[in-house]
């Protein structure tokens, strides 16, 4: 390193602080950091002149509120827009074997670890029987059951996990089960629904 490039003792830009024998410099920050730096302050200044104090900008509470109601109009339009789930509907997926095998192999993918190979009931309820916790036994209270879950009891909401037409096939296996009377059954629980 040459000398010219040490400061000296006498130099205006070293200050007088030393630590560790490194001295201190005193540089100015460069132009375009300070220009960025007091940008940003009239922006912030700009900003809360425009959404504080006069109000001409909304709020977050105003955003909010309005993409709120724009998801609740969304969700009422897909509401709408899907097929109702009616007992015609699924009786007839009932009496469809295409169907009640497309349903019993989701059956055993994902509900026969709690609900057992036959319906018997293992952590969760017996299906084979009339009685139940959390439906009234129709075939649209099953398909409810699918796809909403019971989450307090331990049951998932399967929907968006299994497609809708196989959650009505679901309903369908599960409705073909009722009577089977496997070996092992698990006991009545719930409201006897004739």
């Amino acid at each position: 390193m040459n000398d010219d490039n040490k400061t000296t003792p006498s130099d205006p830009l070293l200050l007088n602080h030393e630590y560790d024998g490194i001295r201190e410099l005193d540089y100015p920050l460069p132009g375009w950091w300070l220009t960025t730096f007091f940008i940003t302050i009239i922006f912030g200044i700009i900003y809360w002149i425009h959404y504080d104090l006069s109000g001409a900008g909304p709020t977050l509470s105003q955003e909010l509120e309005k993409d709120m109601a724009q998801i609740e109009s969304l969700r009422n339009k897909a509401a709408a827009d899907a097929p109702q789930v009616t007992e015609e509907a699924l009786a007839a997926l009932v009496q469809n074997s295409d169907a009640v095998t497309k349903g019993q192999a989701e059956y055993m993918a994902k509900c026969a670890a709690c609900h057992g190979n036959a319906g018997e009931g293992l952590i969760g309820p017996n299906l084979t029987d009339k009685y139940w916790k959390n439906t009234d036994g129709t075939l649209v209270g099953m398909h409810k059951i699918v796809v909403h879950g019971v989450v307090e009891k331990g049951m998932p909401a399967w929907k968006g996990l299994i497609p809708d037409n196989l959650i009505k096939n679901v309903a369908a296996y599960i409705h073909s089960l009722q009577g089977s009377n496997p070996p092992n059954a698990k006991g009545a629980e719930g409201t006897l629904y004739e």
